[in-house]
């Protein structure tokens, strides 16, 4: 891999057939790694009281991997720890003169693959077994399809025992996610905002900001945000926005500054930016009246906002932060391009729809803003997400999980509503790929860019 890591600008890693990733090396290590390699130097090379020293200062998931005399080879896995108390802890070590050097490196490019490797069945598996890494937590997962195209999912965890808790669940068709993984909530929480956290730090920025809809996907982001304690500007900017997604917001805003001390608020109506603009390619000669004229000035609402965030982002030192999820941002691409996608970070974005409102409903997000019907609000009337896409979230979760677990489920038993929502998650996923991945680039071969001999 260290020739990949060298060479390659984009790396893309197949499994069964399918393409799991595709991205930078820094990208999949981010993304896909699963810790940190610590290395230690040790005083002496015979001393317990500090193995066992060091050893307390961490957490049971500090593993040992190799000694060398008096140099020590940790591992750590990330969900374990900050990159801020690694840091902290060693250096109160270094500062009580019980180690002399320490290094902290992210875990190679070979173990994200061999990370991957771990999911690559044989052809007698595929049907039998599902990805090991929608189904570490559970033993067994056994769906079934009722005549009315409800499910059965089974869910078995054992515990420290060795015993089963399974329980059977029946899911009406409505809902159609029927490969149920639990979430660890309060630790993906404190996960989410620690990375929040360690990223501020490295950027050397200032802060946060956030733009607010009273949806509930910028809801989750902005009280995390919040719940960093570092400053963060939190703004509404409503154009010609239903009275009801305005009061959402609204509503939102004054909780955020009412509990916490470090945000503040504000209320930026781009409206009449909009209808200047919107008056002024109109009456360009370049301008045609097309079916694709909604769909264009739907984006350009979404753009106006993204440079409106990035105003303030610059005049204030802050990261502009983004209010994706997982089905929108790498399931159907159902984002702006350099609009709502054009963001710093995000923090939400491996997080399915129905992870968000878990999130949502533990962090004390609103009930009106976790029960309201999901919409970006860009055409300045009800239609909702679902009346978009031709799918609810819960369904499009569902397709993703599906073709996740490598078509466990043969073609035959699906409903005809599963194959229709296949087919539309399929269609956007493929229409919109262009959203998901970097940006292509013409590389120029070397012997192009040399003299000629």
């Amino acid at each position: 891999m260290e020739e990949c890591e060298v060479l390659c600008s984009s790396i893309a890693i197949m499994v069964n057939g399918c393409f799991r990733c595709l991205g930078s090396t820094q990208h999949l290590k981010n993304r896909f790694g699963d810790g940190y390699t610590i290395k230690i130097r040790l005083k002496s090379s015979s001393s317990s009281t500090v193995d066992q020293t060091i050893l307390d200062c961490f957490s049971s998931n500090f593993i040992l991997k190799e000694r060398h005399i008096n140099i020590l080879h940790y591992e750590i896995a990330e969900i374990h720890v900050s990159l801020k108390d690694i840091f902290s802890k060693l250096e109160n070590l270094l500062i009580n003169e019980r180690i002399t050097d320490y290094s902290v490196s992210q875990n190679t490019l070979d173990n994200v693959f061999v990370n991957f490797v771990r999911d690559q069945l044989d052809a007698s598996q595929r049907t039998k077994k599902s990805s090991k890494r929608r189904q570490e937590h559970f033993s067994d997962i056994l769906d079934d399809t009722f005549e009315d195209g409800s499910f059965v999912t089974r869910k078995s965890r054992r515990n420290n025992n060795n015993d089963n808790n399974v329980s059977l669940k029946r899911i009406p068709t409505t809902t159609p996610c029927n490969y149920l993984i639990e979430m660890q909530t309060e630790r993906v929480i404190k996960y989410i905002i620690n990375w929040l956290k360690d990223y501020h730090s490295i950027s050397r920025t200032k802060g946060f900001v956030v733009g607010v809809s009273g949806g509930i996907d910028s809801a989750v982001v902005s009280t995390l945000c919040a719940r960093t304690g570092l400053p963060l500007l939190v703004l509404d900017m409503p154009i010609r926005q239903s009275s009801s997604e305005k009061q959402r917001s609204h509503a939102h805003i004054k909780w955020l500054t009412s509990n916490f001390p470090n945000v503040t608020g504000g209320d930026v109506n781009l409206t009449d930016v909009f209808e200047t603009f919107e008056k002024t390619v109109k009456k360009s000669e370049v301008d045609e009246v097309n079916t694709n004229t909604d769909l264009a000035f739907a984006n350009v609402r979404s753009r106006l906002r993204m440079i409106n965030l990035y105003y303030f982002a610059s005049i204030k030192g802050y990261l502009v932060v983004g209010t994706g999820n997982k089905v929108e941002d790498f399931g159907v691409g159902f984002f702006t391009k350099y609009g709502d996608g054009g963001v710093d970070i995000s923090p939400i974005a491996d997080l399915m729809k129905s992870e968000v409102r878990t999130v949502a409903a533990a962090i004390g997000v609103g009930q009106d803003i976790i029960k309201a019907p999901p919409t970006d609000g860009l055409y300045g009337d009800t239609r909702t997400d679902e009346d978009q896409i031709g799918a609810s979230y819960d369904e499009l979760e569902w397709a993703m999980n599906h073709l996740d677990l490598s078509n466990i489920k043969e073609e035959a038993t699906l409903t005809d509503r599963q194959k229709q929502v296949l087919d539309i998650y399929n269609k956007r996923h493929t229409a919109n790929l262009h959203k998901m991945v970097e940006i292509p680039r013409c590389i120029i071969p070397l012997e192009l860019k040399t003299p000629q001999a």
